[in-house]
């Protein structure tokens, strides 16, 4: 039997654990790491706990910790735009290159997701401080964030392409929305990220409307009415301009090939008919192959 004089004496320190939200975990990781210590970033909220009392690390610096990180964090409501809206994010994260070599933004690969990895990021920013002796200093400059947030939400509200220029791109189409992610993407307007990947028609169509978004965000200060520039009208008018140009040749290639295979009376019948309908040529003649093939079923 073990005598009790051999029992060793739990810390008492190693039952302290700290309450804070994810956000606020990355903060004190990252604290951790700027003091010295050994720990892996990201991590939750059990991984700290217990990184803490494997560090021994005392009461009184484990609720400094807490306090600091409490206080380093914008509170949800600042960036829920961003967390519930993809469009906002790829937009924001685009905006924010502007001030990254200037004032120290520091992006790194956090999480898998974009947006969890934007927000990530940017609470672990460190903006860079003058001291009063002018030397600089890095700290998380919370009210810079919190007015930094607040003013990009407001110019983004402002610049926000609107649904009426956007009524002739249809979100449905895979034909279309492809073309026009492929047309941004070779004029250089398209906005992107390594961690964001559009998988399918929503993300495209998101994409393509975030780098429309983005394209008066250098020209517009927050203090006036907003106007859409003149640099954005052309884009948008050239764009939607190609788009119809190639409906209007894809249509006159269509034309075309029907003539190859039917004779003269029946192109001029074809397309008596299908004026009467108010269709092209090649929509009515699918009309009724669609039909002679949903009779015979």
């Amino acid at each position: 039997m073990t005598d009790t004089n051999d029992v060793i004496k739990l810390n008492p320190e190693k039952n302290i654990k700290l309450k804070l939200t994810q956000r606020q975990v990355n903060i004190a990781l990252n604290e951790l790491i700027s003091d010295g210590y050994n720990v892996d970033l990201p991590n939750d909220l059990e991984y700290l706990n217990t990184a803490c009392n494997s560090l021994e690390l005392t009461e009184s610096y484990r609720e400094s910790l807490a306090i600091f990180s409490k206080a380093n964090v914008l509170p949800d409501e600042s960036i829920v735009w961003l967390q519930d809206d993809l469009r906002a994010a790829l937009w924001f994260d685009h905006y924010s290159y502007k001030y990254k070599h200037n004032l120290s933004f520091f992006w790194g690969n956090y999480s898998a997701d974009f947006q969890n990895n934007l927000i990530t990021c940017f609470d672990l920013t460190n903006i860079i401080s003058l001291d009063r002796d002018g030397s600089e200093y890095h700290d998380y400059n919370i009210e810079w964030k919190r007015n930094f947030m607040n003013e990009a939400k407001s110019l983004y509200n402002k610049v926000l392409t609107t649904p009426q220029d956007l009524e002739w791109l249809d979100r449905k189409s895979e034909k279309q929305i492809f073309w026009a992610h492929s047309y941004l993407s070779k004029y250089g307007y398209l906005i992107e990220n390594p961690l964001f990947l559009s998988n399918d028609l929503s993300t495209y169509y998101i994409q393509i409307c975030a780098s429309l978004d983005a394209l008066d965000i250098f020209g517009h200060r927050n203090n006036h009415p907003y106007r859409m520039s003149l640099h954005k009208k052309e884009i948008i008018r050239k764009m939607r301009n190609a788009w119809t140009q190639r409906r209007f040749q894809g249509k006159r290639d269509a034309e075309t090939a029907q003539e190859h295979f039917l004779t003269r009376r029946h192109m001029n019948r074809l397309k008596k008919l299908a004026s009467e309908y108010g269709v092209s040529s090649a929509e009515y003649l699918q009309q009724l192959i669609d039909e002679a093939y949903n009779s015979t079923e």
